[in-house]
Parts: structure tokens; C-alpha cells; sequence
């Protein structure tokens, strides 16, 4: 999600607890000692998820799936059609 590399990810790890953002509170657990970076953090996962409800919602109209609940689920068919469309954005965008 970062798009860091691993040295990349880190150094910046490694600057955030040099800076005091981060605090160590346990074995692999850290504290935000930031409310500004607590803030922007939440701002991001939010719009993300908002992205990503709009892109489902989208993909749902597009081929016509329906489901009365606010869930579906991709089986058979339709999950082979979802992920071989996927695949190929994918090769296209990378390739």
C-alpha cells in the first residue's frame, strides 16, 4: 500500500521513532504519539475505504450484481470474470 521498498519503509520506520512519533509500548506494538499523524492516518484509511466502496458500487452496476443485503459474495463464474478483468488491468498498467 505504501509502495515503499523495504530499506525505504524502514528508514522512515526507524525516523518515526527517532522523532517520538512512535513509541514502543510492547513487542511489535507502538504507540502514535501524534495527533496530527493519528489524524491524517484516519483521514487516509477513510477516503480509501470511500474509493473503494464508490469502485465496488461501480463494478456491481456494471455487471449487474445484485444483492438486497449491503454483502455479496464472488463464486464460480463471477469471480473468474472479476479476477481475470483484474489481471488484466493489471498486466496493462504494469507491463
Amino acid at each position: 500500500m505504501t509502495q515503499l521498498s523495504e530499506n525505504q519503509f524502514e528508514q522512515a520506520f526507524t525516523e518515526l521513532l527517532q522523532d517520538e512519533f512512535l513509541e514502543e509500548v510492547g513487542k511489535d506494538r507502538y504507540l502514535v504519539r501524534s495527533k496530527e499523524l493519528c489524524n491524517k492516518y484516519r483521514n487516509f484509511v477513510v477516503e480509501l475505504q470511500s474509493r473503494l466502496v464508490g469502485w465496488v458500487t461501480g463494478w456491481r452496476e456494471q455487471e449487474n450484481v445484485e444483492s438486497e443485503l449491503n454483502h455479496f459474495f464472488l463464486e464460480d463464474k463471477l469471480l473468474y470474470d472479476f479476477s481475470e478483468k483484474q489481471w488484466n488491468k493489471l498486466k496493462w498498467r504494469y507491463w
